[in-house]
């Protein structure tokens, strides 16, 4: 099933030919799916949904989903139903089952028992391979194995649809495209009854079968080749029932569509057994306790390695920079440039299953002091990536933007559409085109799913105030998660609460067309207990809005992939609700939604959508379950952890030395007791408490840094660790002195606030009585507040408390469409309006005492000759008439703290009315510097032949104005070169 347009077989003889081999005996079963149960066992497979990259690189016609009108399991079997409807732009719907992140393998004997539907004409049913690392190599360079394809076009033409099968391979050469494959007709038509298909995967060979003939065959061991890596990988399963497309079947208009819908593919098993060869990767790969992704000190249970498994890629607009970490002796510290997106990844070289972190954490400690908006993702290979966005006043995670290391701790659960057991990239961050900052980041790791949440007996409130609709617990915002509006496309309406005091009363934000809200929960639930007959989903809803909108209930971390929508649409709107403006109650049989969601992990547990316009005002409340019964448990369920953390000492806490530093522990368990409570420091345990309150006195500690923890037993032996404490034993000392912002860039007449904090040898804040000064370009006064006078810079800000300094940078530039220069002394600079005609010319003295008592300005319209003088004033501007194009030179003689007077006359300036000049005559680029780059420009004006006094594009050029650029001007932009 290719994944990119292919119009042509292309046999390549070197690495294909045909093996006379008979099919090797059925050895040991190590892995199968028999498709016994009630439902699609999801530890075995996922999906593919939606249209994919143009129809999945073939321009399929159908939409992929996972609901189970389109994939089911029917007495014993799988069964893949492609159907004519329209469904989000497609004409048809079908599934596509894979094995990613649940099972792959390398080399072994596989085979599936297959009836397919009647092909004729348009249908491509399909039983292929593709190699795991499709997220970081791409087609063709993971490799594909096609054991089964059907429906091809030179069947149609020939009348064979049901009785030709395909079988082949597609690889890289050489950053090409190879692929050999074989066409076969059966001696019979296949969709009459089930069939078994099969692919022998040695080392040396790749053989196809069916029903135990030979079909298809391919050495993959060739000694002249070096291209076949990718049939010496793991590979994972597929099934799907595709709908026409193009490079198979070659039918593109779904008018086209000839064969008898709704057809189903059925899949009575699929089986790979050992060949003596077969490598199997199932959950014994699946990751577990903290992971590391940049840590230190945490103690991790496996983490990735830069330059083996992972790289750091730096995306764009982000430079290495120096900063103190929060632990250890390395940190990521970046500068971010102004004026441009910026972004940076952890991408793992091979796929890392995270399944058991699905309900964990994401930690990391961070500082910045920016208020910009930036994203924070991660990334799977069998769905997408999620983000969440930080928006300085939301919400944070725990970031505070002081510029001073904080923890974020972000719930997994968070991140939509990703595939936990295929993570390929563990951490990203990215942002939009801004003003520079400075950002950093340690402690980053992954932490393991926590249990989940199971009411059970009675109803469990989401979003109501009735006592009733509680006695099975209750949804707590805040802590168990909370109710989002998804970017931000509902506003506030007013409202009259059903019941209680609150309500949730939106209406679209203006000028959107969609909208949509959920109640998200920071670790999945087990709703479970709501799968009985009697169960329900009810709440109270009211609207006069005709919209169409849709309630639903996901399962899971993947886009329509364990979604139900419930379609409320005006004239036929179910349940009893009607849209007269007052409050009906409404209650959906959970059977209408356990057949597409799975209970055991909801994840967002109420959600409203609408994508066909706006809505007016409407109301919900009085959310919840009901009728819950017994939940059904796994095995970390049947006994739930208890839970333990520490209360005392506060986290980076600071002792003198030789202290006693009393631990406190709160701990409890909620189907148990807790037996037991150790303290740790590191992996030395301390002691042991027994009854509660959980205390332990650790006794004259010595200088240094401690990391303590908790470990809380409950009377089934299972051991929950506490988030750690870290303390410091020593005298508090000023080691270093933080200044924020790093740097930053200003107009004259700009402020930016400075503030500096003392931090302690433990990287703590500490009391630090900050002196400030500055090196030019302005002044700052005692609390750091700077006030850019001039241009120019880099300028440095200096903080200092006693013996211990700190410096940043900072540089001023002249406000958008003004002219500014100066002589090369730095006595002063000077600053031109960019009006088209009479601008004004503005004195700024460099220092202190320049131009108090004389200041003169000096024009004309040609470089020499006699120049008019009027008296100014500095920083006073003087407005001269001219017209927009005219050049004006200009001097100044001004007079100067220690005494006399001084003048420009030797290093006069030059703008053009209109636009800037350089800041000396010679200066074409205007950089403020005459060098190569203006030599470089004086020979390319040197051979135009329009160069002349009234033409912008070479003024500058002609330094000796003669409307000619020569050897006068060469000789004059030599001599400002030596100034």
């Amino acid at each position: 099933m290719c994944q990119l347009p292919l119009r042509k077989l292309v046999i390549v003889s070197a690495f294909a030919a045909y093996i006379c081999l008979s099919s090797i005996a059925l050895a040991d079963v190590v892995w199968s799916d028999e498709f016994d149960g009630d439902t699609i066992d999801l530890n075995k497979w996922t999906y593919d949904v939606g249209t994919g990259s143009w129809g999945w690189g073939n321009g399929e016609l159908e939409n992929y989903t996972a609901r189970s009108e389109n994939a089911y399991i029917e007495d014993g079997s799988l069964v893949i139903e492609a159907r004519r409807e329209n469904y989000n732009g497609s004409s048809f719907t079908s599934a596509r089952l894979k094995t990613i992140g649940r099972m792959s393998f390398t080399y072994g004997t596989l085979e599936a028992r297959i009836k397919i539907p009647d092909l004729a004409n348009g249908l491509w049913p399909a039983f292929w391979l593709l190699g795991d690392n499709i997220g970081s190599q791409g087609w063709p360079k993971c490799g594909e194995v096609d054991i089964l394809e059907m429906g091809m076009a030179e069947a149609i033409s020939a009348g064979t649809q049901n009785k030709r099968h395909n079988s082949g391979a597609f690889w890289d050469y050489q950053d090409n495209l190879a692929n050999y494959a074989l066409a076969v007709n059966a001696p019979a038509v296949l969709n009459d009854d089930y069939h078994l298909y099969k692919l022998e995967w040695s080392p040396n060979a790749l053989i196809a079968y069916v029903d135990n003939v030979q079909c298809w065959a391919m050495t993959i061991n060739n000694p002249e080749s070096s291209s076949l890596e990718e049939f010496h990988r793991p590979m994972h399963i597929l099934l799907n029932l595709a709908v026409g497309g193009q490079n198979f079947v070659d039918i593109t208009d779904p008018a086209a569509i000839t064969a008898p819908l709704p057809a189903r593919m059925y899949i009575d098993w699929v089986r790979l057994s050992d060949n003596g060869f077969t490598q199997l990767q199932t959950d014994n790969t699946v990751e577990h306790g903290n992971f590391g992704i940049f840590t230190e000190t945490t103690s991790v249970e496996n983490q990735v390695n830069y330059g083996t498994d992972a790289d750091l890629y730096i995306w764009n607009n982000m430079n290495a920079a120096e900063d103190t970490p929060f632990e250890g002796d390395k940190a990521w510290a970046f500068s971010v440039a102004a004026g441009n997106w910026w972004g940076m990844g952890v991408a793992c070289s091979v796929d890392r299953n995270m399944n058991n972190y699905s309900d964990g954490y994401l930690h990391l400690n961070m500082k910045t002091a920016s208020t910009q908006t930036f994203r924070i993702g991660i990334s799977s290979t069998a769905a997408g990536e999620g983000w969440l966005s930080f928006v300085d006043g939301a919400e944070q995670f725990g970031l505070v933007r002081d510029g001073s290391w904080h923890e974020v701790l972000i719930p997994l659960n968070r991140f939509a559409n990703v595939d936990f057991p295929t993570i390929n990239q563990l951490f990203m961050i990215a942002g939009d085109s801004g003003s520079a900052f400075d950002i950093a980041f340690d402690n980053v790791y992954w932490s393991e799913s926590l249990p989940r949440p199971v009411p059970a007996n009675g109803s469990y409130g989401i979003f109501t105030e009735n006592s009733g609709h509680q006695d099975a617990g209750a949804f707590e915002l805040g802590s168990d998660g909370n109710f989002f509006i998804w970017e931000n496309t509902l506003v506030a309406a007013s409202g009259s609460p059903f019941d209680g005091e609150n309500s949730i009363a939106l209406q679209s934000a203006p000028g959107l067309s969609w909208f949509g809200a959920a109640f998200t929960a920071n670790i999945k639930h087990n709703l479970t207990a709501f799968r009985y007959p009697e169960s329900r989903l009810h709440f109270a809803m009211k609207t006069s809005s005709t919209a169409s909108f849709q309630v639903g209930i996901k399962s899971g971390n993947v886009d329509d992939i364990g979604q139900k929508w419930i379609t409320f649409q005006n004239g036929n709107d179910p349940y009893g609700f009607a849209r007269d403006g007052n409050w009906h109650e409404i209650d959906i049989p959970m059977s209408d939604i356990a057949g597409d969601v799975d209970l055991s992990q909801v994840s967002q547990i109420f959600e409203i959508l609408g994508v066909s316009g706006p809505i007016g005002a409407f109301e919900i409340d009085d959310i919840c379950f009901t009728g819950g019964g017994e939940p059904i448990l796994d095995d970390s369920e049947s006994n739930r952890l208890p839970t333990v953390s520490i209360t005392c000492p506060i986290d980076n806490a600071v002792f003198a030395p030789a202290s006693d530093i009393i631990i406190n522990a709160s701990a409890s368990d909620i189907d148990g007791v807790v037996t037991k409570v150790e303290f740790y420091e590191g992996d030395k345990l301390l002691a042991a408490d027994y009854t509660e309150p959980y205390s332990f006195t650790w006794q004259n500690v010595v200088e240094g840094t401690y990391t303590i923890t908790a470990k809380a037993t409950d009377d089934e032996d299972a051991v929950t660790t506490s988030s750690s404490v870290r303390v410091f034993v020593g005298n508090q000392e000023l080691a270093a002195i933080e200044i924020s912002p790093l740097h930053c860039s200003l107009s004259v007449g700009d402020t930016e606030q400075f503030t500096a904090s003392g931090l302690d040898q433990y990287n703590l804040p500490v009391a630090a009585d900050i002196a400030w000064s500055v090196s030019g370009g302005g002044s700052i006064d005692n609390d750091g507040l700077f006030t850019a006078s001039y241009p120019g810079g880099p300028f440095v800000i200096t903080a200092k408390s006693g013996s211990v300094t700190a410096n940043v940078n900072v540089t001023v530039s002249m406000p958008a469409g003004v002219c500014t220069g100066g002589p090369a002394n730095g006595d002063y600079t000077y600053e031109v309006s960019g009006d088209n005609e009479n601008p004004t010319f503005t004195f700024i003295p460099g220092y202190t005492g320049v131009g108090d008592s004389l200041v003169l300005l000096y024009y004309g319209n040609t470089q020499n000759g006699v120049f008019p003088g009027v008296f100014v004033k500095p920083n006073k501007p003087y407005s001269l008439t001219a017209a927009e194009g005219e050049t004006v030179y200009f001097y100044y003689t001004y007079s100067v703290p220690e005494g006399g007077q001084r003048n420009t006359s030797n290093e006069r300036h030059f703008i053009t009315v209109g636009q800037c000049g350089g800041a000396v005559s010679g200066d074409i680029t205007g950089d403020g510097y005459i060098d190569l780059d203006d030599l470089g420009m004086l020979a390319y004006y040197w051979l135009r032949s329009d160069c002349n006094i009234n033409n912008d594009y070479c003024l500058g050029a002609d330094t000796q104005p003669d409307s000619k650029v020569n050897l006068l001007d060469l000789a004059s932009i030599s001599a400002a070169w030596l100034q």
